[in-house]
Order: C-alpha cells, then structure tokens, then sequence
C-alpha cells in the first residue's frame, strides 16, 4: 500500500505542546515511544518515519507567527469564512478554490522544507494548501469529503537567493468545512537518490546499464534532441555522463553508488529498466539474481531500500523517485515494477463499484507504456495482461519486448490481439544530428535499423497479414531533420527548379546564392524570418526555404515507411505517423514545424494520422473543445484517406464523451495516454499506485465499454460534409507566432456547435476541392496563398459566405500585402486596441475584453461599437457575402466562460463552463442563418449545452449527443428519417420517436442508434447454398427466433451474460448488418448482455 493511503489512518487525540502543538504527541500514541517535545526543536526522530531522522534539521519556529495558534490575528482569512479554535482552524467558502486563507512564516534560503498538516472536509466539501513566496509554489494534494482528516505534505525548495517570508495558504470549495490542524514545518540536510547494484551468485563481474535515461534527460536548448553518452573526458550540453546509466558489480561485491536523482528532474516517480550483462562477454544474464539498494546519501547509513529478486529475463524493472522527492516519498515509492503492476489490478479487482468492460472488435483501444521492460516476475505479464483485458482495452502489451509464446497464447484469449509498435527510431540517429539529403543512406539507416532492434521483429511478427490490427509510431511530436549539406542544397534547387522558379526570382544571378536552411530547427522559426515588407526577396526565399525543409524531411521519413513495408520478414503497410501533436500550440500541422502534415502525407511519409487531445489541463472548463481537435485532424486526414488514431488524456475530464467524440468524427484507434507506473509532465502514468489508480482505471474500463456499446452503430457510419467549414491556415504560420489552428478558431467552432451546426476543418491547400457544397468559410487570418485566395474569391462570387476577422487576409504566402484583395473586399481594419470594448450586435449588448478594432466600409454595420464605429460589416460579393468582425469572436464567447470555471479539484468537484454570452452566440448564430444554413441541419437539440453528431450509413445510423453540464439533462432531439423505435445503445434501452423527435435524458453522453429496412429483395434461388459467415459472426435469425447461446464465440462466460471472452455484451446485429450479413430486417433495439 502506497504511503499517501497510509497517511489516510487518523491520529490519535493528543493535548497541543507549546512547541509544536498536537505533533510529537500524536507520534508518540501511534509510535508507542517517547518522543521529546520539551526542548527548543522537535527533530524528525520523533515523525515515525523510519529512515528519515537524518534528513531532518529541525522543526522551523513557529515564533513570531505562531502557524498553530489558530485564532491568532496573522491568519488573513480573506474571502473566507473562520471558526478558529485553539485546536484547529475551519473555514469555508463560496467563491471556489481561490486564494482565501494566508499565514506567512520564515525560511532560509537555499533549504529545503518539508511541510505537513492534516486536513479534514465535510461531505461535498474539498480543498487544499500551499505555500507561496518569490519562486515558490508548491501544491498539496486535495482532500475531499474526509471526515478523518488526511496528513498533506509538501516539499519545498527555496531557491539560494529567496528573500522575505513563505505564505501557506488555505483553498476550499464545496458547501462544508474543511479543518486544518498539526501544522509543522522541517527544515531538511540536503540529500539525493542513490543506486547501487550486486549479482550474489555471479561467476564474474556484472555490468548494469539503464539506457532509458538517453530519452528523457534532454539539456536546456537541445530542444528535443536526445542526448548521447559522453566520451571520456567530454562532458558537456550534448552529452550525458556514462556514469549516470552504466554501473559494474564485481564478483561478491557492490557496485559503485550512482546518483540517480541526477538523472531526472520534475515529477516524483520514474521507470528504470536495467539490463544484467555479463561484465566479461556483454551477453544479457537471464535468470539472474539481483540485488537492489537505494539511500539519500552514497553511504550504507542512509538506505532506504533494500531488495533481491531472481529475474525471468535479464532486465531489472525499478520504479524509483524522480529527481530529489519529498523524503516521505523516497521512503515508499520504489520497489519492482511488477509489484506495482500487481498491486493495480488487486485493487481495482477490490472494488465493489467496479465492474469489467466489453472489448471493442474492430476498432483499435489501448494505453502505452513508453518506459517499461519487466522480465523479474512473470505473474506480474500474465496479471497485467487480465487487467488490460478487464478494463477494455483490446491492445496487448506484455510489458517488456519478450513475450514468451505462453504469454502471447494467453493475450490472445483474452482478446488483446492488436498491438503498437514504436519505430522512433527507425532515422537513428540522423533525426537529431546533422545529416546530408542522402535518400539512399536515410533507407539503410531504416533498414539496418528495422534489423537492429529485436523489438520491431518482436512486436510486429504477427500482424502481417492483418496489419490494420497494429499501429506504428515514426516519432512523438517531431520536427524537421536538420540536414545540411552539398546534397541538400542540390535538391533545393531541384526543388525550386520544379516549381518554375529562376535566379532572378529571388534577387539573384545564379543559384550559387541561395542556400537551404541548414540545420534547420523549429525553435529558429522566428529568429530567422525576414521582414517581409523590407525585403521581398528574402520573403519569397525564406517561404520556399521552409517548404524545402518540410519537403526534405518528408522524403526522408518516406525512406523510413518504405523501408517498413519491405521489411522482408514482417513488413507491411501498417497505418504508420509520428504524433502530430494539438493544432492551437507549438506549430504543429504548419511549415514552422518542419514535418506539415499535408506534406508528409503528399510524400507518403505517413499512412494514418496520430494527433493528441490535450487539453491544456483543463480536461472539463475546455472539455468539447475536443470536438475541435477532432474535425481539425480529420480535416488534416480526409484529402488522404487515412485513419486516425488519438492521443487522449484519462484521468481528466469525462473520458468516455472524450472517446466517442473521436470515434464520431471516424477515428478507429484510441490511445489512452498513459499507464505508470511512472510520472510525466502532463501529469499522466497514473498507475502503480494500488488504491489511488483505481479512479483511472475505473475512467478507462467506462470508455473502453461505451466504445464497444456504440461500435456497432458508429462503425462505417459518415457526417456528410458540414455546410461551415474552418480554415486550417498554413501559410500565416510561417510569418506570424500562430500555429495551424488557434483557440479563437476553435471558439468559433464551439459556439457554431452550440447552435447545432455542424463544423468542418479544411486545410488552406485543400480549398479548392473542399469548397463544393460549402456555405460558410472562417478565416481569422492575415496570410493565404495566391491558390487559396483565388479558390476563395470565386467560391464567394458563386454564392459562398466568407466569414474574416480583423486581422483581412490581405497578404498572400510570401507576407507581402495584394491591394487586388483589399480593392475586392472593399474593407479596412483599424488599428488594435486592447481597451474593453462594449459590441451591439441585432440589438444585443455584450463586452469585448479582448483586443478590437474598428472596420471602416461602405456597407452598414451589423455590429457597432459603443464608440460608434464599425464592429461588423456585411458586404455583398456577387451572389455571396463576406462577413467581417472587428473582433476575435471565438475568444470572446470562450474566454468568460472558461476563466470562471475551475477544474483543477478531484474527481466529482470540477465544473463545466456555463457561463456563454447568449448575445456573442446569436451574433454567431445569426451569421449561420443569413448563409441558409439553418435548412441544411441533420439534427438539432432544444439545449445549446447539448453537442450532437449525426453520422449515417447505408443500413442506418446514429447521433452521438453528449452534455457539457453538471447535472442530468432531459432533451427533444429532432432529425429526419428516423424509424419509429431507436435503440440508446450505451444503456440498450428502446426509444420511441414520436415524428421526428425523440426525448432522452442524458447523464453526460448517449449514443442513440437505429437500423432501416434495405430495399426489398428478390426472392432467392433455393438452389442456391447459404454462404458461411466468418468466425464469430451472429447467425442469421427469423424475428420470431430467440438466440442460442452466446452472442459471439469466445471463451465460456461466467456470468452467463453470453458474450465474447467473457466480457460483458455487445450487440453485434449493427456491425453484421453492415458487413451484409443480416437477410433480413432484424427488430429494433439489438440483443445485448
């Protein structure tokens, strides 16, 4: 059991001490030994936490500001409620989770501390502490609903230059009280995370080597680049110390300490796979006995961990402390992966709330585990593999590389039978140092590559005759290679050559002169882009330049994707792409990254698409702006063809509307980033904590299992193209700080989708053929490309509404600004100002925080500034309109209410946004309506917090509508063509349509299917044999029949609910129907367990 679940034991009644109130003697009840609270300090010795007494300095004095007094006056309780009393401190609030409670105390620079208190919360009650001051911040966990109160620590640094004093601070939320009391605060000797390895039994020495850490200890200003070992004596920025990954044990003897805390920096956990060499022939030791021991300090004095385990394989999986963690910490998180693997599935197995979820069939679910390889235990492989199974996923991982055939037999039963493959490697290592556009030399890399790394064979050997079933990962959030050289600079010539272009084109004699970016980076985007105005010239070459680099890198990695179909063993053409990343931040999809998608996908540099639902943290308050993501990345992915797997976040938010929300828009692979047991950044690898991973687990088996309910319905059904489409810019990210999408876009989307339209993204080159049948485009922005301009103008003429912020797309893709455009759009944009602005629009008020400016044309106004002036302009252009907002609406109807809503508490306290400008959503709305797209509805809903997707297929379809509220919502959804009964297909519950409606109450999401008749058929000859379906389908039934039997083959079920490998049911009729396996019409509302 982890040491947070510990911390939950309450302690036992004690009298406050004058020194440190209520501390020393509740350690002393739950010790059972004296401690010495008399003196002047309270050491660690009396903290019951064994180990620890020398990492403690003492207890900081509480004088002048007595933190336990809690009446004294030094508490500011701000917008807090108090009912101090001398043995706690309860306070409340109604304002939310703000900074509501202050006591400052005094700490030395350049210390660490270690505070603690306990904290109780009433029921629907929660909150928090910090402590805050010049460079510190650092947060506590949160208590909710604890009637026991919980022991919070936190570790701080105080920087050596810390000046004045620390404030903790007291946060709440919820309608109850929460009880602070037994704060203390230890000032701490410095210390850091110490390894140190034996092979007892070993018949000579024993090299230990931990190669991992070459992928996550990346220098400030490598941007990305991952480090090599250092030769000896060259230690240096792009370089890390051999000593921090290699250690040797010689014969009945210790290897040297290795300061493994010097390796990480950031979360508190971390992933190590050591692999056990033997020292004198480098051959892996299987089987080896290993001995394991980790202290704060390089001395046998200071060990905290002691362990020896007889592995399987010959790899040692460790979870150990990141960086230098709160000592608590470094007394209980660490141990053998496979004991945290372990302890997982017994909790979540524990729970009687818990239940297993159906496996989706067709489409791909699963979790990556980027860090692990486990051979010391092989209960540990075959209980991970039940766990994955139990809560959905349909992915296999073994957790290591090396299955054994048992293993893979055993996956396979349980339905785990699609995998991922990570081939970031495959350009090794030519993807971080400089290399010349040498095409052959990129494909033998690959090539050796693909032989070189037993993992690829490993992983991929089963799934070349299905290869659909295993998707390949080129890269995580990649850039352009940084190639250099004389090749380099021939092909750009090539390159411009084939464009049409002359010397002279650039401002020069010969092609002597003009040269690639080398070593190119996308972090140099902005310090190398021109001005475009000073000098077109150098305009027009800096465009073409970064379109070079794309190019060059796409036919690079083409190289990589070709290698891997013709892998002679394995080889196939898997669904391959490297993470292509969020569209609103750090440029992806656009040239400034140097890996455009359009252009890999144009090359052949990829065969799907991966992209990443992240949500700035922010999981609920920007929940459905993941219905933006997702029409951003099938735009990116449509012109192509190519299926789509998503990156989404599990622990945050309502995983199940993040899921169906992707497979509404056609993914068919889903990722749910990421199982521990490790820490990361975005605060993600949850796992490995027994107890306290089973809130994620349980997130992950509701999502896996709604995705099996709706697969049958959704599966092969389309959203027809949407009257209103987004642009997805290209060219603006090459001479502006803004990436292919931007969050003013994607409140365009939301509030467009908040009247129940329907939204599409199309990619700036892709707007000539993506513009038919279109009724709306949205640009916002200042730089399109001659191609997309003209497709534009002529698409508006013909009949099209162009919607444009006050940024006009004036200028054209080399930055220079075409008087044609403005002559055309008969518009003009004022100067910015960031002022508040107050916007009429049809009447209606509404406040504009954002930036503005004033629009200057002949047409009337649709919208004014209090001002007087121009805030909206409609403007006739042959049978079309253009629309012009002197504002940035999207940020305007998003921004209120995202800012108010606060989604950073625990489970159950987060709170979607409801607070939408209902003025800012008709000025949208109305935009929508002047274009007629009111009449080109598929479906509609009588709450504007109710997204609906409608997608239908030959044989029927279905509408995915999810709440974005609080509490349980009852609507009356509208569409045409419905059959009179449809089936909710996560509950399997009958609903009736009444005309065109049909009323359903939604908890967060339904999924609402149904079936049509097909065309009558003629009778068939009955000399004619039935043909076999294939294994597993459903047997055709007469609708008088009742099945036998399970609903699919499949391991016997338990629970006698009739369903494949065990798992709960899923109707399988839709997905049959759709294969052409259903003779006839079957009744409405499908058989399921």
């Amino acid at each position: 059991m982890s040491f947070l679940i510990a911390l939950l034991i309450p302690p036992a009644a004690a009298e406050p001490n004058d020194l440190c109130p209520g501390f020393c003697p509740d350690l002393v009840t739950a010790c059972g030994e004296p401690a010495d609270c008399s003196g002047e300090v309270c050491t660690f010795e009396d903290s019951c936490l064994p180990g620890l007494s020398g990492l403690v300095t003492e207890v900081v004095p509480e004088s002048p500001n007595d933190l336990n007094d809690y009446a004294s006056p030094e508490w500011l309780c701000g917008w807090l409620v108090c009912a101090p009393t001398p043995d706690e401190l309860a306070y409340s609030s109604a304002y939310g989770s703000t900074v509501i409670g202050i006591k400052e105390f005094m700490v030395a620079p350049g210390r660490k501390y270690l505070v603690r208190a306990s904290l109780g919360a009433d029921a629907g009650t929660w909150g928090f502490i910090d402590v805050v001051g010049g460079a510190v911040w650092e947060n506590s966990a949160t208590v909710t609903d604890a009637a026991v109160p919980v022991q919070l620590e936190l570790l701080m640094d105080v920087p050596a230059d810390h000046v004045g004093p620390i404030s903790l601070r007291i946060h709440a939320d919820g309608p109850g009280w929460m009880h602070l009391s037994d704060i203390v605060i230890l000032e701490l000797v410095d210390y850091e995370v110490w390894l140190r390895f034996a092979a007892p039994g070993a018949a000579s020495h024993v090299d230990f080597s931990d190669g991992f850490i070459q992928r996550h200890l990346v220098t400030s200003g490598l941007h990305g680049y991952y480090p090599v070992p250092c030769a000896p004596g060259a230690l240096g920025p792009t370089c890390i110390d051999p000593r921090l990954t290699e250690a040797t044990a010689e014969v009945g003897a210790f290897s040297d300490w290795v300061e493994v805390s010097a390796m990480f920096s950031g979360g508190w956990r971390a992933s190590h796979a050591w692999a056990v060499l033997d020292g004198a022939t480098g051959a892996p030791l299987d089987g080896a006995t290993v001995q394991v021991q980790m202290a704060w300090a390089p001395d046998e004095a200071a060990i905290v961990w002691d362990d020896t385990r007889t592995l399987i394989g010959h790899t040692a999986g460790i979870v150990l402390p990141d960086g230098i963690p709160n000592p608590s910490e470094l007394l209980t998180h660490q141990g053998w992966i496979a004991d945290e693997v372990l302890s997982d599935h017994d909790a979540l197995l524990a729970d009687p709330a818990w239940q297993p979820a159906a496996q989706p069939i067709t489409w791909w679910t699963g979790t990556i585990f980027n860090t692990i390889d486990l051979f010391d235990d092989y209960a540990a492989v075959e209980d991970s593999l039940e766990m994955f199974a139990d809560v959905g996923f349909n992915r296999r991982s073994f957790l290591g590389s090396e299955p054994t055939q048992a293993q893979e037999d055993r996956a396979t039963a349980l339905g785990l039978t699609k995998d991922l493959l990570h081939a970031e490697s495959l350009l090794a290592p030519w993807n971080y140092l400089g290399v010349d556009y040498d095409l052959a030399l990129l494909r033998s890399t690959a090539d050796a590559n693909l032989v070189n790394v037993p993992y690829y064979a490993a992983t991929a050997e089963d799934f070349q005759t299905r290869p659909e079933d295993l998707f390949v990962v080129l890269g995580d959030e990649i850039g352009g290679l940084p190639l250099v050289g004389p090749l380099y600079t021939a092909g750009f010539h090539d390159f411009l050559v084939a464009e049409g272009f002359v010397p002279a084109d650039f401002g020069v004699a010969d092609w002597g002169a003009i040269a690639p970016l080398s070593n190119m980076g996308w972090w140099l985007v902005t310090s190398l882009r021109p001005d475009p105005i000073a000098d077109p010239d150098a305009a027009k070459l800096f465009y073409w330049q970064m379109r070079w680099w794309n190019e060059a890198t796409a036919q690079g990695f083409r190289q990589a994707m070709d290698a891997l179909v013709a892998q002679p063993d394995w080889g196939a053409a898997y669904p391959a792409s490297h993470n292509a990343g969020m569209p609103q931040a750090g440029y992806y999809y656009s040239f400034a990254r140097g890996v455009e998608f359009q252009t890999m996908a144009r090359a052949g540099a990829v065969s799907a698409l991966l992209g990443e639902g992240f949500l700035l943290y922010r999981d609920v308050c920007l929940g459905q702006q993941l219905a933006y993501f997702a029409d951003f990345t099938a735009g990116q992915a449509r012109p192509w063809g190519l299926p789509m797997h998503g990156y989404v976040h599990g622990h945050r938010g309502d995983h199940v509307s993040k899921m169906l929300t992707l497979a509404s828009r056609g993914y068919g692979y889903f990722n749910t980033y990421s199982y521990g047991p490790y820490d990361l950044s975005t605060g993600d690898g949850v796992g490995g904590l027994g107890e306290l991973s089973v809130p994620w687990l349980s997130k992950v088996t509701a999502s896996n299992h709604a995705l099996a309910q709706a697969e049958p319905w959704l599966l092969g059904a389309v959203r027809p193209p949407a009257p209103i489409a987004i642009l997805a810019a290209q060219s603006d990210a090459i001479w502006t700080e803004l990436g292919a999408g931007t969050f003013d876009e994607s409140g365009w989307h939301q509030a467009w989708s908040h009247a129940h339209h329907a939204v599409d993204v199309v990619v700036e080159d892709q707007l000539a053929n993506e513009l038919a049948g279109r009724s709306i485009l949205l640009v916002t922005r200042a730089h399109l490309s001659a191609t997309a301009w003209d497709a534009v103008r002529d698409w508006v003429e013909a009949g099209g509404t162009l919607v444009v912020g006050p940024g006009l797309p004036l200028a054209d893709e080399y930055g220079q600004l075409v008087q044609a455009r403005a002559d055309w759009l008969e518009i003009s944009s004022g100067p910015t100002s960031l002022d508040p602005a107050t916007v009429t629009w049809s009447g209606a008020a509404f406040e504009v925080a954002t930036s503005w400016a004033a629009l200057t044309s002949d047409a009337p106004a649709i919208a004014t500034y209090a001002t007087g002036e121009t805030a909206a302009v409609r403007v006739d252009r042959g049978a079309g309109h253009v629309v012009a907002v002197g504002f940035p609406l999207g940020d305007v109807y998003m921004d209120p209410a995202v800012n108010d809503c606060y989604d950073g508490g625990p489970p159950g306290s987060e709170h979607y946004p409801t607070g939408f400008s209902e003025a800012v959503l008709a000025a949208a709305a109305g935009i929508a309506t002047e274009a007629g797209v009111d009449a080109l509805r598929t479906v509609d809903v009588d709450d504007p917090l109710v997204e609906v997707v409608r997608v239908d297929r030959a044989d029927g379809g279905a509408i995915l509508a999810t709440s974005y509220q609080d509490e349980p919502v009852t609507v009356t959804i509208t569409a045409l063509g419905l059959p009179a009964e449809v089936t909710e297909a996560l509950s399997g519950t009958t609903l009736t349509v009444s005309g065109d409606t049909v009323v359903v109450t939604l908890d967060k999401t339904a999924v609402i299917g149904w079936v049509l008749a097909p065309p009558d058929e003629e009778e068939p000859d009955p000399t004619e044999e039935e043909p076999e379906p294939p294994t597993g389908a459903e047997p055709t039934l007469d609708e008088d029949e009742e099945p036998e039997g399970p609903v699919s083959e499949g391991e016997p079920d338990p629970k006698g609910c009739g369903c494949e490998t065990g798992r709960p049911g899923v109707a399988l009729a839709p997905l049959l129907a759709l294969a052409g396996l259903l003779r006839r019409r079957r009744p409405a509302g499908f058989p399921t367990c």
